[in-house]
Parts: structure tokens; sequence; C-alpha cells
């Protein structure tokens, strides 16, 4: 649940109290007294049990919303919520219905029963009754607001999350030809789509588990070298990677690499947007980001919302291109033929000064991938640069430096790791686009 969610229920929940609180004390304290023909009679809600009904339900209510209001929104018990707030609004109504009956019968009386109006004797003692009725109509409606709420918030992701698989495979060659998933045909992913489509193929199955529905792994063990150097994890964990925006030097084709000068650009913000939207329902612990500007900007608005402080690695930062940075490639090509073509060709031999950029990043994610992976945690997401997020996939996979530019990653495009307690890897799924070009989202 986010931040404004959290505040919106908190401020209805708050409201609901309110209204509960001042029925109680509204009701409690009418009474009044009059003379007819000599005789003196008490008008007080203790007189009828419909009234004490009322009263012992709003103060059971008021109870109950108390202690709701500082209830862990992430605890197990808040899915019973929704259970518990109906039966709330199912006590209130009863409540509601029984008071206004017989406050009904004080305001006109019954000409069939013979019973007459008292309101015109006990004007104090009606005027705390109907501020109470009042209260606890606002409270019920309160609470019909609260039960819809908690039904979008709550069990919403839980329906969505039986929809099946979608083959990528199928989706890439059925949609928009520019949408681009690097993807074997033998990976498949939850995907939850905002509206449906013919076009898209969707095969619904019952099962205990996502590894039983997909024939996913259901464990593995010395899948690849550990990036911990086996130190062993709290957990599993589960790694979402994510390319910043399009920044200014992608739009101008220059060389980027460590330079904080090229910035993300209107484009780049609706995509990072996009990305913000495409996980909005997934919870992530912690979220790491290359402090470089791009990636900043990028994961400023993607993280937009939740309670947990971004964390800037150093390590996440881009690879160092010295004289190439800022040139663009046309002139980079044409002034410096020989680094260029072997920073395009065998970039895990272009070096400058005896410096290999590309090896050296090589042991900068390392120590990434173990800065994120002994941080405590279940899930965590990480959005930085292609160079470095293809060198995070390579060592993951336990592949070398020469296999640089075997790995592709989009702006904007989403990888995802799953880790086992030694600190080995198995990819799950590698830059995932759909959500730049639709409204997808995600659920892994």
């Amino acid at each position: 649940m986010t931040k404004i969610r959290k505040i919106f229920t908190f401020l209805l929940r708050l409201l609901a109290l309110g209204a509960t609180l001042s029925a109680t004390i509204v009701m409690v304290t009418s009474h009044d007294s009059a003379n007819v023909l000599n005789l003196t009679f008490k008008a007080k809600y203790s007189n009828s049990p419909a009234f004490m009904y009322f009263v012992i339900v709003e103060a059971i209510v008021s109870g109950y919303n108390l202690m709701i209001l500082f209830l862990a929104s992430k605890g197990s018990l808040w899915r019973m919520v929704i259970i518990l707030d109906v039966a709330v609004a199912l006590l209130l109504t009863s409540s509601m219905s029984a008071a206004l009956a017989i406050a009904q019968v004080g305001k006109k009386g019954n000409t069939h029963a013979g019973w007459l109006p008292i309101c015109g004797q006990v004007h104090k003692f009606c005027n705390h009754v109907t501020g109470a009725l009042v209260a606890g109509i606002i409270a019920a409606t309160l609470y019909f607001l609260l039960i819809l709420y908690t039904l979008y918030t709550v069990l919403n992701p839980l329906f969505s999350s039986a929809l099946s698989p979608i083959s990528i495979s199928h989706y890439r060659n059925r949609t928009d030809p520019k949408l681009k998933t690097d993807l074997s045909s033998s990976v498949t992913l939850g995907i939850r789509c905002s509206s449906s489509s013919s076009d898209v193929a969707q095969t619904f199955e019952k099962s205990e588990n996502d590894a039983a529905m997909t024939g996913g792994a259901f464990d593995f063990t010395r899948a690849t070298t550990s990036l911990t150097d086996n130190k062993s994890i709290a957990s599993s964990k589960k790694v979402t990677l994510v390319r910043h925006g399009l920044s200014s030097w992608n739009e101008e084709s220059r060389v980027q690499g460590s330079s904080n000068q090229s910035v993300l650009t209107e484009t780049g913000g609706m995509q990072a947007e996009r990305c913000r939207k495409a996980i909005a329902n997934m919870h992530f612990d912690q979220c790491y980001s290359s402090p470089i500007s791009r990636a900043k900007s990028t994961a400023e608005i993607i993280w937009q919302g939740r309670e947990e402080p971004l964390v800037f690695l150093d390590s996440l930062k881009e690879a160092h291109l010295f004289f190439l940075e800022g040139m663009k490639n046309e002139d980079a090509k044409q002034r410096y033929p020989k680094e260029y073509a072997t920073w395009r060709e065998d970039p895990a031999n272009f070096y400058v000064n005896g410096i290999y950029p590309v090896r050296e990043l090589w042991g900068t994610a390392r120590e990434a991938w173990k800065e994120i992976l002994l941080t405590p945690g279940e899930h965590v997401l990480v959005i930085t640069h292609k160079s470095i997020l293809r060198a995070l996939i390579c060592t993951a996979l336990g592949l070398g430096p020469e296999r640089f530019r075997a790995i592709d990653v989009n702006n904007g495009g989403i990888s995802v790791f799953n880790f086992n307690k030694k600190g080995e890897a198995m990819i799950q799924s590698l830059n995932m686009t759909a959500h730049m070009y639709s409204d997808h989202v995600y659920l892994y």
C-alpha cells in the first residue's frame, strides 16, 4: 500500500471514529423531563432497548476503529480487515434501523396503536437523539466507502494474480513490432493487463503456485557461482533491475559513460512514470540507484510515494569512458577510429592508459551484488545504466566481460533475478518493455 493510499484510508477511519464517538456521546447524554397532567416523566436513552443497542454498537465500533488505526498495513491481519469492516457495517446498519424506528414513533407517534408523539414535550431529548442518528448515518456511510476501498486495495491484487502467464514470444509476435522483449521462447511471465485484447492468447489454469502453473523451477542450488562469496543470506531474494529513462545524450547519440551532464529528458520522465505504474502493485523492501543524474531522476519518479528512502550506491555508476564521454558516436568514430572500433567491437579489450573500463566494471558489479544481497529484504529494486546492467546480468549468470554486448537493455527495460540463500542467481525475465507501449502491470 502506497503512502497516499495509507493516508486516505487513515483519514476515512479517523472520520468514522469521530462519527461513532459523537453518536455514542450524544445519545448517552440525551435526557429530558416533562410535566403532563401534573405527572412528571423522564425521557432518556436507557428507556429504550433499541437506543441502548445503538449506543453499544457505536461504542464497540469506536473501539474497533481505534485499534485498526494502529494496525500495520503490511501485517498478515490486514487482509482480515475487509471481513471485519463488513461485519461492522452490518452492525451499524442494524442498530441504525432499530433506533430510527423508535425515533420515528417518538416524533410522529402511531395512530393505529394509539401511541402519542413525545417530542412536543421533550425537545432536548429528541434533538439529542436526532444528532446521534445523523452521526450514526455518517459513520455507516464512511464504513461502506471503506469496504469499497479495501476491496480495491486488498482483494483486487489477489484476484488479478490468478491470471495465467502470457507467453512473451507469442505476445512479441502478435503486438506492436516496436515492442522488444528479449526473452527466449521458453520464458513466461505473469502479467496483468489493464485491458483485455483478442490478440493476446491467455490460458487460465488452476494451480497451487505460479511455479506449477508455468513449469518454472521449484528450487535451485549451485545454479551459478555465489555472488556473496558463499556467505549465506537471511532468505531467498528477488531483485528487479531497471534501466533509466531516455536521457539527453541518448537522444543526441552521444557516448555517456559516467558523465553527469546527460540528464533525463521529458520522454525519459514519461518512461519512468510508466515503469512506476507497471510495478506499483508490488512491495519492495528497498530501492538502490546510481547517483548519476539520469538514473537518480528515474529512481525518484519510480520510487515516489513509497516510505523507505532511496539508497544511492557508487558501485552502480556507469563505466568511465574517458575521452569518449560526451562525444557524438559519429565524431568519436572519425576522431578515434581505432579506440572507438575496439569499444564497439571488442569492449573487453578497450583500454585507456592501461585501464580496462569493462573489465573493471565486472569487479564493480560483483561489489554491487554483494552489497545488495547481504542487505536484509526479500525483494529489492535497482535502477541504473545499461553498461553496469550488462555487467550485473553477466556476473549473475557467470559470463565474462567478453560477453558484454551479448546483453541489451532498453530505456525503462525491466529484468528480474531470483537468488537462493547461497547468493546464486537464476534469471526470471530479461528486458521486459511491454509497459513502454501499453498499460501492462507486472505481478511476479
